[in-house]
């Protein structure tokens, strides 16, 4: 009787410990696999930022440096004459072109980017059809000086700034939303983990304090039982507590 109860109480106790095993074995799975998505989304996060944002806002700003330079050399030579300003706006006016591809790459980017990106290109086709090409082919000199033309060119070259800083905006809400996402993410492994290990570790306590009642009680009536001799009850036997290992 005693080695069955003996054997039931350990196969009790071998039962709660394994379930502990079991329960931190979960956790560490499950905090294994958070960490692993955590990292690879915000390897991605990390990539599109690095890769695709803030290559795009380089491009945009390039592209209105670019323009700038033209509109001052074009000013500059068909007030002056100068070779040498018309050699820089030819210069200008050639980065831009070769800048254009990568101008209209930014479309697979983002859709509204995209159409913000077609407009600022049309304004500034706008503004070298009607102004810049047209003045450097013309006479230049300082008698050549036309002040419709030039408000024109003003009005013209105000919608290139206008539409590159849409354009500008639009990539800064794409880069903004890119780092809230991976903040969100982060926020939400965090208490995701954090609910994890709470919830394991509660398990394995109650786990391992069940564990310790099937081993602490039947030793402690033993104890119990091994005392009463000594105070005159000399009918007590060891295997009756034997037996509470069965509850």
């Amino acid at each position: 009787m005693a080695s069955a109860a003996g054997g039931g109480g350990r196969g009790s106790v071998g039962r709660r410990l394994g379930a502990s095993v079991a329960v931190n074995f979960f956790v560490l799975v499950v905090v294994g696999v958070a960490g692993i998505i955590g990292t690879t989304r915000a390897h991605d996060s990390v990539d599109y930022l690095a890769k695709q944002v803030e290559p795009a806002a380089t491009v945009n700003a390039d592209a209105l440096q670019e323009l700038t330079d033209a509109e001052t050399y074009v000013w500059g030579y068909g007030i002056s004459g100068e070779q040498s300003l018309l050699d820089k706006y030819v210069a200008a006016r050639t980065r831009f072109r070769e800048n254009r591809a990568r101008l209209e790459r930014l479309r697979s980017l983002d859709p509204q980017l995209g159409l913000l990106v077609d407009d600022f290109l049309l304004s500034a086709q706008n503004w070298f059809a009607a102004y810049a090409d047209p003045r450097t082919a013309g006479p230049v000199g300082l008698g050549t000086f036309d002040a419709p033309r030039f408000d024109r060119a003003q009005v013209l070259f105000a919608d290139v700034r206008t539409t590159n800083a849409a354009v500008s905006e639009r990539v800064r809400e794409l880069s903004t939303a890119a780092e809230r996402s991976s903040n969100d993410l982060e926020r939400s492994l965090v208490i995701m983990l954090v609910g994890v290990l709470v919830s394991g570790a509660a398990g394995s306590l109650l786990v391992a304090r069940r564990s310790g009642q099937q081993v602490t009680e039947p030793l402690g009536a033993l104890e119990e039982t091994a005392q009463r001799p000594a105070r005159g009850d000399h009918a007590a036997r060891p295997h009756d507590a034997a037996h509470l290992g069965d509850r």
